[in-house]
């Protein structure tokens, strides 16, 4: 028993008998206990931290009491830091439990943290988190032994209040951090920290920061087997001026992270995921899960991910979000590849509608190879966009609308939607399958009835799509499908186009349709161009008014010039004309002379 009882240490034994440990530093007296290489177990009470403690040895663990007592840091430098050991080596299964971490003035007065962007020089975002995980020495250098050397490390039941950050991870493996809590204090008018030192517009309020910045190019992942188990985060109070997240991961190899049942409220991202623009190494970017988050009251995103486009994959399986009023998408996906969004994820929109454009459930932007299958979307005035997006699935999903107490119910307008981006960059070879599309019944927005505008968009020019087995309720959505592309397939036929009217003026106009009926105002108009023209592109005209004159040209003659004889659509007789685009000239494919 007595060898087993030398396994700890009590914090106490190393404090002065009558210590006021609240107001006198103790820091000396725990690192002391720390360096013992003994478990230290840390009794309910207050302790005033003015420096760092470092558990740079394999089996390092400090243990509040269940209670979590109190460790009070009045400067602006980290609590806790697991570091790599002085000499070479690993620091393995070092463990954290039990405690609350604040940041308070001397005297336990609010503080407002400095906080700060990631390249600015007066302090970096890692020294300003409460807890820190990273393989550099307590010197601040990197491991000069290997990347990845703190390994199977528990964080667990920790409370951290009003840091910059939360917790910093950097080159981990392995590690686990179990029902933690980050928050901050009401500093949202502030617009400089307890430096005096003006906040950046980049600087960054978060939770749970990751850093996937390999220490060596092509080694490990920087935060290899990471796993956030029901943790919490709160960015209430963040300065206005500023950046917040909740779970923030930055960097070009961003690889085996996985979050289970966490939650957050406040933020302007949940989650925030970004590769970075110099995400170029084949093999990034696979096995990142997050699993039901539940997102409250965000401002900007519930979760942002952007440039995962490397070989693997990453998921979004159940959970929750809704935003504040005059937030943007639930989920948007920026180029990226393999993300997959299901398990009946729930998505409520029913404060967004400051018609920016942005009002998406989810959205799939300039992506390819995703998967959006089996959610609920309701209350968005859009509920799936894919922009400039090929190779998705979007199967399965439930969007709708329904009346919510206290809720100041949103416009709605297209359920699905397929478009081009600001670039002219298309859509191509998405399928769309059993999807369930519906508007609002009694009492939404106090009126009798609210449809959708139109159940499933293919805007013009958009490619190849797939349409297929979908339930779309005529009482409640207005258009069940409106223009539809080009070459799309729809429940089993190749789709009828939608009719378009053209004005006619001059001797060209733009293809926005399959079917253009053209309006030869004032008298017979000669056809000479079209443009807009997608190779492979089937264009039916008719016309109304006037005759319509097609001038004739050859194989090789002008761009999106018409091969043909010369024609006379008789517009009294209904006459018709079919065209096919074969990417620079339109070719005449028959001309019914009726």
């Amino acid at each position: 028993l007595q060898e087993k009882l030398g396994y700890t240490v009590n914090v106490q034994d190393f404090i002065p008998s009558g210590t006021n440990t609240e107001t006198t530093d103790c820091s000396s007296y725990f690192q002391n206990a720390i360096d013992t290489g003994k478990t230290v177990y840390v009794p309910r009470a207050t302790y005033r931290i003015d420096e760092t403690l470092y558990l740079k040895n394999s089996y390092d663990s400090l243990i509040g009491h269940e209670s979590m007592p109190t460790l009070r840091m009045t400067g602006e430098k980290t609590i806790i830091a697991i570091r790599a050991p002085s000499t070479t080596g690993l620091n393995e299964y070092s463990r954290v439990e039990n405690f609350y971490l604040v940041r308070t003035t001397s005297d336990g007065s609010t503080k407002t943290p400095n906080y700060r962007n990631q390249s600015d020089t007066v302090g970096n975002i890692d020294t300003l988190a409460a807890v820190t995980l990273q393989s550099k020495t307590t010197d601040g250098t990197s491991s000069t032994s290997t990347t990845n050397v703190i390994q199977s490390t528990r964080l667990s039941n920790i409370r951290v209040r009003n840091f910059a950050v939360g917790f910093y991870f950097s080159e981990v493996v392995g590690t686990t951090v179990h029902k933690c809590f980050s928050q901050v204090d009401d500093s949202a008018s502030a617009t400089t920290g307890d430096d005096g030192v003006t906040f950046d517009s980049n600087a960054w309020s978060i939770g749970y920061y990751c850093n996937a910045t390999p220490i060596s190019e092509g080694s490990i992942s920087p935060l290899a087997s990471i796993e956030f188990v029901e943790c919490d985060d709160n960015r209430d109070g963040t300065p206005t001026t500023i950046k917040s997240a909740s779970y923030y991961v930055f960097g070009p190899d961003v690889r085996d992270i996985f979050w289970q049942r966490c939650e957050c409220v406040n933020p302007q991202y949940g989650w925030y995921i970004d590769a970075g623009a110099t995400n170029t190494t084949a093999g990034y970017d696979w096995d990142i899960h997050i699993f039901r988050p539940v997102i409250d009251a965000y401002s900007i995103n519930a979760i942002y991910l952007q440039n995962l486009n490397g070989i693997g994959g990453a998921s979004i399986v159940g959970g929750y979000a809704a935003p504040k009023t005059g937030g943007n998408e639930a989920i948007l996906i920026d180029d990226c590849n393999g993300v997959t969004v299901t398990g009946g994820f729930q998505i409520i929109g029913n404060v967004n509608d400051d018609a920016e454009d942005k009002e998406d459930g989810i959205r799939l932007q300039n992506s390819t190879r995703c998967s959006i299958i089996g959610n609920r979307i309701t209350n968005s005035r859009y509920g799936i966009s894919l922009e400039a997006s090929t190779l998705c699935n979007i199967h399965g999903n439930i969007i709708d609308a329904t009346v919510l107490a206290d809720a100041n119910n949103v416009t709605l307008q297209n359920a699905i939607r397929l478009f081009a981006d600001g670039s002219g960059n298309n859509c191509s070879y998405n399928t769309i399958t059993g999807n369930v599309i519906s508007g609002a019944s009694t009492g939404y927005n106090s009126e009798s009835n609210v449809p959708y505008s139109i159940g499933i968009l293919i805007a013009a020019n958009q490619a190849e799509t797939t349409v297929q087995g979908n339930k779309i309720d005529p009482a409640q959505v207005t258009t069940p499908y409106s223009n539809l592309g080009i070459r799309s397939y729809v429940d089993n036929t190749f789709n009828a186009p939608e009719k378009v009217t053209t004005t006619l003026s001059g001797t060209t106009f733009a293809v926005t349709s399959r079917w253009h009926e053209v309006d030869a105002t004032g008298s017979a108009h000669n056809l000479a161009t079209i443009t807009g023209g997608v190779s492979g592109q089937l264009l039916l005209i008719t016309g109304i008014n006037n005759d319509l004159v097609f001038t004739p040209a050859t194989t090789g003659g002008a761009a999106n010039s018409i091969i043909c004889p010369t024609t006379t659509l008789d517009t009294s007789e209904g006459d018709a004309v079919l065209l096919m685009f074969n990417g620079s000239q339109w070719q005449m494919i028959s001309h019914g002379n009726n």
